[in-house]
C-alpha cells in the first residue's frame, strides 16, 4: 500500500510543478491575489443577503442561514478536521522540494 501512496505523492508533485511553471499568466498573477481578499466580497455578500430577504421574505432568511452554516461547516471541516488529520507539508513549504517552486509576488 505504501507504493500506491508514494505514487500518488509523486503525481501530486508533478501536477504541482506543471501548474506552477506552465499555468501562470501575467493577468491572473495580478487579478487572483486581489480576488482572494475578503474585503472585496463584502458588498457581494450584502447584496445577496438583501436580494434573498427582500425577494423571498422569510424563506430568504432561511436561505441566508443555510449559506452561513454551510460556509462555517465547510471551513471547520476543512481547516480543523481534514487539515489536522492529514498532516502533510505543502509542496511550496517542503525544504526538499521548494527549490523547484516558482514563487510569485503577491
Amino acid at each position: 500500500m505504501g507504493s500506491l501512496l508514494d505514487q500518488l505523492l509523486e503525481w501530486d508533485k508533478h501536477a504541482f510543478i506543471a501548474i506552477n511553471r506552465n499555468g501562470s499568466s501575467d493577468i491572473l498573477d495580478v487579478v487572483l491575489p486581489f480576488l482572494r481578499e475578503a474585503q472585496l466580497w463584502v458588498p457581494f455578500y450584502l447584496f445577496m443577503i438583501l436580494f434573498a430577504t427582500m425577494n423571498f421574505k422569510r424563506k430568504g432568511w432561511w436561505w441566508v442561514l443555510a449559506f452561513i452554516l454551510t460556509a462555517v461547516l465547510s471551513d471547520v471541516i476543512s481547516s480543523q478536521i481534514i487539515k489536522e488529520t492529514i498532516i502533510r507539508i505543502r509542496p511550496c513549504r517542503d525544504p526538499l522540494f521548494s527549490a523547484q517552486v516558482i514563487f510569485r509576488a503577491n
